[in-house]
């Protein structure tokens, strides 16, 4: 939601509740109407560039021509498809906009950036090693704790069944 003093940038809709393609008609749209021309020359290098070399990687547009392939394969409905598109764009937008809130937010706090993980981190078997290193400093005594220890150890012995869904049972069954 935006207040009146913002500039909002929404994702379009994607099918209009009539069923009309509204995503392609907005991507078609003439630049007259969008100024997309003007805009782009009057857009600094430093925007420009990385856009330039992310449109020229092959392998991106590989990557995306291969995408939207694929959602016409999997159904020739043309309103199912401009809603697919539609959801392929969001799903970019969203991370445009995530990635420049951590980029501000960087910005603004460089000390409490130092500490992001940056897609580093650490892998779900070493975490599983300490949570159950310190599960096991709990003291054994007192009947809470046993219990804790036994649901501990039925979890554990269902995380080696395959997968779907399980109960614990008394007994460990």
């Amino acid at each position: 939601m935006c207040d009146s003093e913002d500039v909002c940038f929404e994702a379009p809709e994607c099918v209009k509740s009539d069923g009309s393609d509204d995503f392609s008609r907005m991507l078609n749209n003439t630049d007259a109407n969008t100024h997309r021309t003007e805009a782009w020359s009057n857009a600094d290098s430093v925007v420009r560039e990385p856009i330039e070399a992310l449109l020229a990687d092959p392998e991106l547009v590989l990557e995306l021509t291969d995408a939207c392939q694929r959602m016409g394969e999997k159904n020739s409905d043309q309103v199912i498809q401009a809603f697919q598109r539609g959801l392929l764009a969001r799903i970019l937008f969203s991370c445009l906009i995530y990635a420049d809130r951590i980029d501000s937010a960087d910005f603004g706090k460089p000390i409490a950036a130092r500490f992001r993980q940056h897609s580093n981190y650490v892998p779900w078997i070493d975490l599983i090693g300490r949570l159950e290193n310190h599960l096991a400093q709990f003291a054994p005594e007192g009947k809470a704790n046993g219990l804790r220890r036994q649901v501990s150890r039925h979890c554990l012995e269902g995380a080696e069944r395959p997968k779907g869904a399980h109960r614990l049972q008394r007994g460990g069954r």
